[in-house]
């Protein structure tokens, strides 16, 4: 991800992870999103799904709300 929008070979990577989940019916996750830059890069390729510290950080396992349904 630290590349991605800037690095060609990080870009190729995300974008073909992205082809793959695609073709394959799944939905993906960008893990590692860092800046705002990177969420409107992944955002163009259509990548609307992620986690990072840009987005969240991290919390204690007690502090999270989980759901069964």
């Amino acid at each position: 991800m630290a590349g991605v929008g800037w690095d060609p070979e990080d870009t190729a990577i995300v974008e073909s992870c992205l082809a793959l989940a695609r073709a394959l019916g799944h939905g993906a996750v960008a893990e590692g999103v860092q800046t705002e830059p990177q969420v409107a890069v992944l955002r163009e390729m259509g990548c609307n799904l992620g986690q990072g510290y840009f987005l969240a950080r991290p919390r204690p396992a007690e502090d999270q709300v989980m759901s069964t349904s």
